[in-house]
């Protein structure tokens, strides 16, 4: 126990170690995967309070609909999001992920439960780092995960919720599972980009986590601390941290912004949610 102790401090040390403290970094966000238009990271309307945090810490938002070489260099980031039965990651992409990865690049990795999910396509990406997402769809009606590692990722994050997801099914070293819980808890997981190659990882099982308050979900970017938990991985995929109080209120009053012009565009003649 002393020694796994001791080791999760270390982690953190590191990991707030490799954080550089630039700005106006720029994060390619996924704008091609998504079971809807809605559900797309880069644009769709239930990700909007996502879109804002991102820019709200200052980094610089650029949509991908390609992850090729020359699509993804130069970016400091990339968010994917789980690849569905159409417009799958090409086995070129994949490669230039990886290598992207191993050059320093950040990852944000983010699955969910949905029915139409090519599991094998994103194993082929997150495999090398020991951890594999499952091909069965599970806590549907919602779980509450309480309980996580000590890391650069969970600093602060004490609650969150999940709905529908892919379980990850952790393996060999290098990826770290940072829930306690086993079983229906395996929820996330990191890689220090020390430990295999040179850039920070983040995989997530549920993207609607994140979604927006009036998106539908069981769970989103306002339950618990789901919102410092996105703000802790922008920051640990990009070195761009340790969160401080300051970021953590920039993103609240982010998520806020987009809460109220939801309910102005609803409580408005006419008006919808993505109108």
């Amino acid at each position: 126990m002393l020694y796994r102790n001791c080791m999760r401090n270390l982690l953190v040390l590191l990991g707030f170690a490799f954080f550089s403290a630039a700005s106006g970094q720029t994060i390619g966000v996924d704008n091609r995967h998504g079971f809807n238009e809605d559900a797309l990271l880069g644009s769709g309307a239930d990700f909007d309070a996502y879109r804002a945090v991102i820019e709200a810490l200052g980094f610089t938002l650029v949509p991908l609909d390609s992850f090729l070489a020359g699509d993804i260099e130069g970016l400091d980031a990339v968010i994917i999001n789980q690849n569905y039965q159409t417009n799958l990651l090409s086995a070129d992409e994949i490669v230039a992920l990886r290598e992207f990865q191993l050059a320093g690049g950040g990852l944000l990795v983010q699955v969910d439960g949905g029915t139409d999910f090519v599991a094998p396509v994103m194993n082929l990406l997150v495999q090398p780092y020991g951890v594999s997402f499952s091909r069965a769809v599970t806590e549907g009606a919602g779980r509450v995960i309480e309980g996580f590692v000590v890391h650069p990722v969970t600093v602060g994050v004490q609650t969150v919720g999940i709905d529908a997801h892919r379980r990850l099914e952790m393996s060999i070293p290098p990826a770290l599972d940072l829930t306690i819980g086993d079983g229906e808890d395996d929820m996330l997981a990191a890689v220090l980009g020390e430990r295999f190659g040179a850039g920070n990882l983040v995989m997530i099982s549920d993207s609607s986590i994140w979604s927006d308050p009036d998106s539908g979900s069981d769970f989103s970017i306002d339950f618990g601390d789901s919102l410092r938990l996105f703000v802790n991985s922008l920051l640990f995929v990009t070195r761009d941290g340790p969160p401080t109080e300051q970021v953590i209120r920039r993103a609240s009053a982010a998520v806020d912004a987009v809460a109220v012009r939801a309910a102005t565009r609803v409580g408005a003649p006419g008006g919808s949610h993505g109108d």
